[in-house]
């Protein structure tokens, strides 16, 4: 549900990360950081996810029951002071003794990917108009692979679409009512006429009938169109691989937004555990090359 306009605020539906869990969510953005830098953020969602549910436990799919004790009192709760250890690996136990090795519960991993998901979106890690343009290129460049992603109309087709109101729609209408006339008066046997079928026939007669210069005109527009939608689909493409640093960053930035969904949506389809690898330069290392799963 989204607020109405004239309520301030951001829109969409409420958080379930409010009071405690608000707070313990926020204190834990540097180590985010930190582990966006250093290249172990699937251990910081493991971590994360233990010392939660230490916390607060699973997180459930009602915002009411998630968020019921939100506004109780923790001043015994220090959330700024992070176990930086338990999420480097520096110190194997974690918060109250709950061991960093994840569990298989579906608990778990249900709470993994809410927080995992809430990390993305609130740490601003990308924009959703940045991964919208991310999908759009890649299957821009997926459809590229196709002899029909950019396809020349023919000359006949091209003059159907274009002159359908100018040139044929009267001689159509009257062809496509003679031939339901023929049809019912046969007993309405055999497959009734179709319209399209109509214009295709009238459209190709009125073709062979024009003048050598209009169909001239219309072939070299029909050229002139194609070579548009091509130019079209280039420009589209052209910035598709990063070539600055910060194309690098931000392309690395929405790489968990669009594998996620991807990876989750394949392993359903096919019955199986879906990992992607990826080894590509890292601009706030340096640009020093590293492998990230």
């Amino acid at each position: 549900m989204t607020k109405p306009k004239d309520v301030p605020g951001t829109r969409g539906r409420k958080t379930w990360a409010q009071g405690r869990r608000g707070r313990f969510m926020q204190s834990r953005k540097t180590i985010w950081d930190d582990a966006q830098v250093g290249g172990w953020t699937k251990r910081f969602y493991t971590v994360l996810t233990i010392e939660y549910m230490a916390r607060f436990g699973p997180l459930k799919g009602s915002l009411e029951s998630t968020t019921a004790d939100d506004d109780t009192e923790d001043d015994d709760e220090n959330y700024d002071n992070v176990p930086v250890g338990l999420y480097t690996g520096e110190d194997p136990v974690g918060l109250r003794g709950e061991s960093t090795k994840p569990d298989e519960s579906e608990d778990y991993k249900k709470t993994r990917q809410k927080l995992m998901q809430w990390c993305l979106h609130h740490y601003k890690k990308y924009s959703t108009e940045s991964v919208k343009q991310e999908v759009r290129r890649m299957m821009n460049r997926i459809a590229a692979a196709s002899e029909y992603s950019v396809y020349r109309t023919s000359d006949i087709r091209w003059y159907q679409k274009s002159y359908y109101e100018e040139r044929l729609k009267p001689h159509v209408t009257t062809f496509h009512d003679q031939q339901l006339a023929t049809w019912q008066a046969n007993g309405s046997v055999g497959r009734k006429p179709q319209f399209l079928s109509s214009l295709h026939t009238v459209a190709k007669g009125r073709w062979e009938n024009e003048t050598a210069e209009f169909r001239q005109e219309v072939q070299e527009a029909n050229a002139k169109d194609y070579e548009e939608r091509v130019e079209a689909a280039k420009k589209e493409n052209c910035s598709f691989v990063p070539s600055t640093p910060e194309e690098f960053q931000e392309a690395l930035d929405n790489a968990p937004a669009i594998l996620q969904s991807f990876s989750e949506l394949l392993g359903e389809r096919l019955g199986a555990v879906v990992s992607v690898l990826i080894s590509l330069p890292v601009p706030k290392q340096g640009g020093a090359i590293e492998m990230r799963r």
